[in-house]
C-alpha cells in the first residue's frame, strides 16, 4: 500500500472540499427498465443504494449508475500513479 503522502485524492465526498464533484444517480429508463437507486452524499461518505431489476421486454438486467462531470470542479493529474485504492462497503452478504 502506498504512504498517504503518495495518494492523489480524488473524491471524499465532503461537501465543503474544494474538490468535491456534483454526483447523480441514474436508472435504466430505456425499453420498460424497472431499477431503482439513491446517490447522497452525508458527513463525508458517498452513499449509492439502489436494486437492479430485470428488464422484461428483454429478460434481462438492467442497470444503475452514479455519474459525475467535470464541469465545475476538474479532476487531479493522476497519470503519474499505479493504481486505484477504493473504500467502499456492502450491506449485502455475498
Amino acid at each position: 500500500a502506498a504512504k498517504d503522502d503518495d495518494k492523489i485524492m480524488l473524491q471524499d465526498f465532503s461537501s465543503s472540499s474544494p474538490s468535491s464533484h456534483a454526483w447523480q444517480e441514474m436508472n435504466d429508463p430505456v425499453m420498460g427498465g424497472q431499477s431503482t437507486g439513491t446517490f447522497t452524499m452525508d458527513n463525508g461518505v458517498g452513499r449509492f443504494v439502489g436494486n437492479v431489476a430485470i428488464v422484461p421486454f428483454l429478460q434481462a438486467p438492467g442497470f444503475i449508475k452514479a455519474e459525475t462531470t467535470t464541469t465545475t470542479n476538474k479532476w487531479p493529474d493522476i497519470s503519474s500513479c499505479v493504481g486505484l485504492e477504493l473504500d467502499v462497503e456492502s450491506h449485502t452478504s455475498y
